[in-house]
């Protein structure tokens, strides 16, 4: 069996040899064709496949469409703004104090700053502008941030996502213990931390430099989002969420007109029906891995759910 780079193509060959769902993979292109029961040809580019529209999927792509869509059939969404320049950004801080900066159709937490001070605006921007032709404000909204991956009207699992952090003993330096994180990560096949000054500038935020040590106990920020591309960790916890959640991520993406989406979203406890949700984004090519390096929580096979709904195309 051919073994591309992309983990997502690896687990749809997998699926389909264990199904025996014709396939041919093209490991320079990292694209994977199968053939459907009824004998048509469709094929799957990374983690994108044809189960959802090129409408819906470039609209989802955008930050900015997915609120206007949502926000006004009454999902629960953070005030967002466009910002066109940084003195636009001003007002909204100061109304709101608590914000984060963010490209509208960057992945992966690229050029997303977050809970800036008024002085980090400017760069803030820059950032942001360097990923995107179009700036968002948004409120900064407090909780867990959780991934529900949803299939024809079912969610197959939900992933907290937690950002990276490491915690002091009192005796190791947080250069050490970055690299010991990363150590970790790698032998979990998770992403490593980059040792950049972004790193560095977060953990200064919390009073430390990379010589510190941090006491015993303490734990110190890495990243503060929660993306696994960027270090994040993750948590399996989709027997723990009340139907309510689900139901909120079901009918989100029935809006999004897509099939097959993750759903980011935000809340102090998905066991409680009645706990504060915010929907943050939505992903028409949500990655997999996320629900396979589970270090806690069952690791859920989602990939045989979606080679099944193409199966069936």
């Amino acid at each position: 069996n051919p073994r591309s780079k992309n983990v997502h193509i690896r687990y749809y060959a997998s699926i389909c040899e264990r199904l025996g769902i014709p396939y041919s993979l093209d490991l320079r292109t990292r694209i994977l064709r199968l053939v459907t029961k009824t004998g048509k040809k469709v094929f799957c580019y990374k983690a994108s496949t044809p189960l959802n529209t090129q409408a819906a999927v470039t609209a989802s792509k955008n930050k900015l469409e997915v609120h206007r869509l949502l926000e006004p059939a009454g999902f629960p969404v953070p005030q967002q703004i466009r910002v066109r320049t940084f003195e636009e950004l001003l007002p909204f801080f100061q109304d709101n104090q608590k914000i984060v900066v963010k490209p509208a159709d960057s992945h992966g937490g690229k050029g997303v700053t977050v809970l800036p001070k008024e002085e980090e605006l400017e760069v803030a921007f820059v950032r942001a502008r360097k990923e995107s032709n179009i700036v968002l404000a948004e409120e900064y909204v407090t909780g867990k941030n959780y991934r529900f991956l949803v299939l024809d009207g079912k969610v197959l699992a939900v992933a907290l996502r937690q950002p990276p952090l490491v915690h002091g003993d009192g005796k190791t330096s947080l250069s050490t213990l970055l690299e010991d994180f990363n150590i970790e990560n790698k032998a979990n096949g998770l992403p490593k931390v980059p040792d950049s000054p972004y790193t560095w500038e977060i953990v200064a935020a919390q009073g430390f430099t990379r010589e510190s040590t941090p006491p015993l106990g303490s734990e110190v920020l890495l990243r503060l989002t929660a993306n696994l591309s960027l270090g994040g960790t993750v948590h399996d916890v989709t027997d723990n969420c009340a139907p309510a959640f689900n139901e909120i991520a079901v009918k989100a993406t029935h809006a999004l007109g897509l099939r097959l989406a993750g759903i980011d979203m935000i809340s102090n406890d998905i066991t409680n029906k009645n706990s504060p949700t915010y929907i943050l984004e939505a992903n028409a090519a949500p990655g997999m891995r996320i629900h396979y390096k589970c270090p806690k929580g069952a690791k859920r096979d989602v990939a045989s759910h979606i080679i099944s709904a193409l199966y069936d195309l």
